[in-house]
């Protein structure tokens, strides 16, 4: 609700960038206040509406100004809601900074098996789109709007909730063999368990390569989210003095996925390289 406030002081403030146009991709005008909001779902919110009003009252000298600015407040905070993406601390970081409005980036359409990502780059407030997939030039890149690993009841709730749509992806039309309530469930689990190996190279080996085997299946070039596990890992045993076989098989997971997931020159990718180097290995991985 505070950022609603603050684009509406921006807005109404005679900023230079207020409402700024934007042309998209396909060549369509856009701005702040033509992008979706679906305010009927925030007047809902009885509580909101009456801090909302009362607000507005304050602000306000009559009651058809009151009226108006409380309809503008409800159409700001659905727009917020709606469109928002979270910024990261820094490249790659899962801790986030904040969120902003990207009018272009915004403009995407969901999938849960997406054909881009959002990546964000220079000091993590500069939103690029990576294409993770082949795009035909009469299809549009999709990008996913949830975290993945989630059974398909679940995504459907999600976004119903806060984007009120109903997504009809291959992945939840069934086209496409998604896992099972189990499935995701032991995923999860294996996920959880690979930064408490400690030394069991094995064991370290086998609940990573498995696990990303089924995401390859699942999400095809879409693995980011485990990126941040695997690397800790990787660097976790090559600092523990691991044998360069182990070495080896966890900086080959890395580099496919930090490849496919934040590109060649992600910071990840230098880590990687540098912990290589340091072991006489990277001529192997030229």
């Amino acid at each position: 609700m505070r950022q609603a406030l603050r684009v509406y002081a921006v807005l109404h403030s005679n900023h230079p960038l207020a409402d700024e146009p934007c042309t998209t991709f396909d060549g369509k005008i856009r701005t702040f206040q033509t992008m979706e909001s679906h305010a009927d779902k925030i007047r809902e919110n009885k509580k909101l509406v009456s801090f909302l009003n009362k607000l507005a009252e304050k602000l306000s000298t009559t009651d058809e100004e009151s009226n108006s600015l409380c309809e503008k407040f409800c159409e700001y905070a659905g727009i917020w809601k709606t469109n928002a993406i979270d910024m990261p601390v820094e490249e790659g970081s899962k801790k986030i900074l904040g969120s902003a409005i990207y009018i272009r980036g915004s403009y995407f359409n969901h999938s849960c098996r997406p054909t881009a990502i959002f990546q964000f780059t220079g000091q993590g407030q500069e939103l690029e789109v990576r294409a993770i997939d082949d795009i035909s030039t009469s299809d549009k890149a999709s990008v996913s709007y949830l975290k993945p690993f989630i059974e398909k009841e679940e995504r459907l709730r999600e976004l119903e909730e806060k984007y009120h749509f109903n997504c009809g992806c291959d992945l939840c039309n069934d086209k496409i063999k998604d896992l099972d309530t189990d499935g995701y469930t032991r995923l999860k689990n294996q996920l959880t368990l690979i930064p408490r190996m400690d030394e069991d190279y094995e064991g370290i080996i086998a609940h990573c390569v498995e696990p990303l085997k089924e995401l390859r299946r699942l999400y095809p070039s879409y693995y980011d989210p485990v990126v941040d596990t695997l690397f800790l890992q990787f660097q976790q045993v090559a600092t523990a003095g691991a044998p360069n076989d182990v070495i080896r098989t966890l900086a080959t997971e890395c580099i496919t996925h930090l490849n496919n997931s934040f590109g060649p020159d992600c910071l990840y990718m230098k880590r990687v390289k540098d912990i290589l180097a340091e072991r006489g290995l990277s001529s192997e991985f030229e």
